[in-house]
């Protein structure tokens, strides 16, 4: 008999299922699929510097490196969009990160794109972020 069989043996079938529902059940809503994680992109955020001349210039610094899902908006979301005028591209997703904000640029294959809204946290869980962004011209 083997040790893990000799574990399970003094329990109970119900015993050992709420055992294992307990132990996965916390765990279950902080999984983010790393396959769909598939495009490697940089991520910038804006910055101002001051020269000796008192004049800022406004430039953006890299940040880091991150994985992301990138979706193309298709059919209704892509059609809305454009009724309102707005150049929106793809929708973003990522793993949870608190630090990003709207005014972050996102580089990917050569292509910058901006973030049009506050990313968005869908499941309220802090583990994948949400975002909608257009390419800057």
């Amino acid at each position: 008999m083997s040790r893990w069989s000799r574990r399970l043996a003094g329990l109970r079938f119900d015993d050992y299922g709420a055992r294992c529902r307990g132990l996965f059940a916390k765990r279950r809503w902080k999984i983010v699929r790393a396959g769909k994680l598939r495009h490697v992109v940089t991520l910038q955020q804006p910055t101002t510097a001051g020269d000796a001349y008192n004049s800022k210039s406004t430039g953006y610094s890299n940040v880091g490196e991150d994985r992301i899902s990138f979706e193309p908006l298709k059919g209704r979301e892509l059609h809305e969009a454009k009724q309102t005028g707005s150049e929106l591209v793809a929708r973003v997703r990522m793993r949870y990160r608190a630090d990003i904000k709207s005014s972050w640029r996102i580089v990917m294959d050569g292509v910058t794109y901006e973030v049009v809204d506050p990313p968005i946290d869908r499941k309220h869980h802090k583990t994948e972020l949400e975002m909608l962004v257009k390419v800057v011209s």
